[in-house]
């Protein structure tokens, strides 16, 4: 004798599918869940010289992503770092920051001592004036929070495209005097800072806009 199924509601169909849709979505997550972590990272330890407190900031050369390693009180650190290329700066409480190391490969398990090296302060630049700008020419004139080196970047647009010689000598206040402008024109310009030519310590100022003054009238005949 043959039974005949009963017709299945719209009802039981739909709450069928809900529970199919819940169990498949359950399992995805727990696939993804499952996997391992990627980029375990490099351990990296190391001891900074007596009397240097802060922290250590290890920033990837390629991204310029910046990791910050606490370092105890008796200038021990201790981390676990993605591989890659870094240079490791430190910063001071009051944010300011010092170039400890440039081109450190992690790629092993790594001990790092910092207790030979030249620690090089990065400066910043912490005031900009134009006092004179003519037809033609432009002075600019800026302060640094330590002695340092410094140029002028300059253009059209915030691309600049321009330079100035680098001004080497170590001082807090420069000048440099910008020629060969065209008149009544907008330029765009930033202070780029440095030490003893280390590009990895540069720094630049935000960008600055100045307008040259209008050609002076043609004689009269």
């Amino acid at each position: 004798m043959i039974e005949h199924s009963r017709p299945v509601s719209a009802k039981t169909l739909l709450l069928l599918i809900l529970v199919s849709l819940y169990t498949g979505l359950s399992g995805c997550g727990q696939q993804v869940a499952s996997r391992p972590a990627a980029g375990v990272g490099v351990e990296v330890s190391g001891v900074l010289p007596a009397g240097r407190a802060g922290s250590l900031l290890f920033e990837q050369e390629e991204t310029g992503i910046r990791v910050t390693v606490p370092v105890d009180g008796g200038g021990r650190f201790s981390s676990r770092l993605p591989a890659g290329r870094y240079r490791i700066l430190m910063q001071q409480a009051d944010g300011r920051l010092t170039l400890v190391r440039r081109g450190v490969t992690l790629e092993d398990n790594l001990t790092i001592s910092l207790l030979d090296v030249d620690l090089v302060p990065i400066p910043t630049v912490t005031s900009v004036a134009v006092p004179q700008v003519g037809a033609t020419d432009a002075i600019i004139e800026w302060e640094t929070d330590i002695e340092s080196e410094g140029r002028i970047d300059f253009g059209f647009s915030a691309a600049y495209g321009q330079s100035t010689y680098t001004d080497t000598r170590l001082s807090r206040r420069h000048r440099i005097q910008l020629l060969g402008l065209l008149p009544a024109t907008p330029y765009h310009f930033r202070i780029v800072s440095t030490r003893h030519g280390l590009e990895e310590v540069e720094t630049f100022s935000q960008d600055y806009v100045f307008t040259t003054e209008a050609a002076p009238p043609p004689p009269a005949d």
